[in-house]
Order: structure tokens, then C-alpha cells, then sequence
């Protein structure tokens, strides 16, 4: 068996093969350890497992504790975890009940921010043109990330196959250089505040991680190929982020002495 019996707040409880597991993700601010007698401080948020001899209890006493992890470490796990490094087989989540954690972890609130990142130097953009092909990048970075999540890793891919970007989740804005930042390099950024609301409803952020990806390549899908910037928002007009493309950089100028080859006096 593996069945999700009861979910409250930050706290899941999963029937397992043997036993049930209480999950109960910290954020920063919330107390820990024995009596609650520690602070996360940290922006990560870490995931606990208790071992709980009961399908409904109450939340306040989680169980024994076995195991805390950063969230970031339990997305990518396939198939078994044991949380006593394999000393103890006691101590193993298996399969099913693995992927219950996984799924509601991948629904849960989040906090941070989304971050992507391209480049339009390449050939691709210039065969299909630039904005077109930044507008096709971010629709399909939309139809992944409605199905995958946010906290998967996505690499854009133009239409020749190179790589020419990356969309991630960030727990803390990272902050550029002035020469990365602006200036002309063709450089594609686009920034969703993960905080507000509106990525923390019961549907999960997913759907408005969506809807902004798609708003931001019909913005650039329909804007003159130059340097733009257009602010990102819900259905209630609140901004939730925006999306900045700057100017492509000068076309090399062609060498004097090459330019005048062949010409006759």
C-alpha cells in the first residue's frame, strides 16, 4: 500500500509498506528540533521524516524523528530512500510511497523566485527571427513546467539544438553585474515573484507559472525586435514579475582593407 491519509499545512502522513511516515516541510522562521527549541534561518526549506504508528494524530506530536533534508535533495530521488544511509532497512520510504512525497512537495507553496535566463546569438535566431524565436522557448518552457513543476531544471534548446538558456527555481534572487544585467548582448531574462499569492493557491503555483510564461512570449512575440521590457501579471493586474530582452549587439563591422579587396581604382 501506499496512501496519503491526512495532510495539514506543512504536514503530510503516507502509509508505506510496513509503517506510516509523517513528512512535515520547515520554512524559514519555524522552530525544530526537541520542543520546537530551534529556528530555521535558512531560505531552503528542509523536509522532516518521523516514523508514525498511526494514520490520523495529532499534528502536534509529529512522531520519532529519523532524517531532515534540504527539499532540493528529495525532488530528484528515484525509487527507494532510506534515511539511515542505508545502516538500517528499518528506516526506507519505499517506491510508492516515495512518489506520494515527491507529488505533493512538487504542489507545495512556494517561495523563492523563478529565474530564466537566454542568449540570441545564435543562428536560430537569426534564420527565424529573434523575437519568434524567444516567444517558441518560452511556450514550451510553459507546457513543461505545467506538467514538471518549478523546481525541475529546464534547459532551452533553439531550433538547431543548442543550448541557449536555462529556467530555475531560485530561494534568493541572484543579483547580476550591471554588464550582464543591461548593455547590448541579446540577453533574454525573465523573473516571477514565487512569494506572492497568487502561486500559492489550492490549484499550486504551476498553472501561473504558466500563464506568466505564456504572457511574457505573446509580449515578446509581438513587440519590434529591439530591447524591450514588459512587467508580468495575474488575472487582477497585480504584478508578479517581468521580462526584460536586451538590444541585440552590433553586427561587426566588415575590415577596411577586406572591403576595398577587388575593388578597382
Amino acid at each position: 500500500m501506499s496512501t496519503v491519509h491526512e495532510k495539514k499545512d506543512n504536514v503530510i502522513v503516507v502509509a508505506d509498506e510496513h509503517q506510516y511516515w509523517l513528512v512535515r516541510v520547515v520554512t524559514k522562521g519555524d522552530g525544530y528540533g526537541a520542543n520546537n527549541h530551534l529556528v530555521h534561518d535558512e531560505v531552503e526549506p528542509f523536509v522532516e521524516f518521523y516514523a508514525a504508528k498511526e494514520a490520523s494524530r495529532n499534528f502536534s506530536e509529529c512522531g520519532q524523528f529519523v532524517a531532515r533534508y534540504p527539499i532540493s535533495a528529495l525532488l530528484d530521488v528515484k525509487g527507494d530512500l532510506n534515511l539511515d544511509r542505508g545502516q538500517s532497512s528499518s528506516w526506507t520510504v519505499h517506491d510508492k510511497a516515495m512518489s506520494q512525497v515527491r507529488s505533493w512537495l512538487q504542489d507545495y507553496p512556494e517561495k523563492g523566485y523563478l529565474v530564466a535566463t537566454m542568449k540570441t546569438s545564435t543562428t536560430a535566431f537569426e534564420d527565424v527571427g529573434r523575437n519568434a524565436e524567444v516567444k517558441r522557448l518560452l511556450l514550451d518552457a510553459a507546457e513543461r513546467v505545467a506538467v514538471d513543476g518549478v523546481r525541475e531544471f529546464h534547459i532551452f534548446f533553439d531550433t538547431n539544438g543548442n543550448v541557449v538558456g536555462e529556467i530555475m527555481h531560485k530561494y534568493e534572487l541572484p543579483v547580476e553585474p550591471i554588464e550582464v544585467a543591461s548593455g547590448a548582448n541579446g540577453r533574454v531574462r525573465l523573473m516571477l515573484d514565487l512569494n506572492h499569492a497568487a502561486f500559492n493557491t489550492e490549484a499550486g503555483p504551476n498553472a501561473q507559472i504558466a500563464a506568466c510564461l505564456m504572457q511574457a512570449a505573446e509580449k515578446i512575440g509581438a513587440a519590434a525586435e529591439t530591447e524591450n521590457a514588459f512587467l508580468l501579471t495575474d488575472a487582477k493586474m497585480d504584478a508578479l514579475g517581468s521580462i526584460t530582452m536586451n538590444r541585440p549587439p552590433p553586427a561587426p563591422e566588415m575590415d577596411a582593407a577586406k572591403h576595398n579587396e577587388g575593388v578597382q581604382p
